[in-house]
């Protein structure tokens, strides 16, 4: 499962990532925009293994 943060530029780094990973042979759930607290809700109510949240709060926005 992957989401991102609300930064201009976190949509594109998700969908690279998304996509290494779809070539690697893992099956993705995009969550979409996303605060960490949901997306660790959202891992285990879908029930995955795993979660990768894009987000950079510390990095200036830009």
């Amino acid at each position: 499962m992957v989401g991102n943060g609300y930064r201009d530029y976190s949509l594109s780094v998700k969908d690279a990532l998304i996509l290494g990973l779809m070539q690697g042979g893992i099956r993705v759930h995009d969550i979409g925009p996303a605060l960490s607290p949901m997306a660790y809700f959202a891992q285990f109510h879908i029930d995955v293994p795993a979660v990768a949240m894009v987000i950079a709060s510390h990095n200036p926005n830009g």
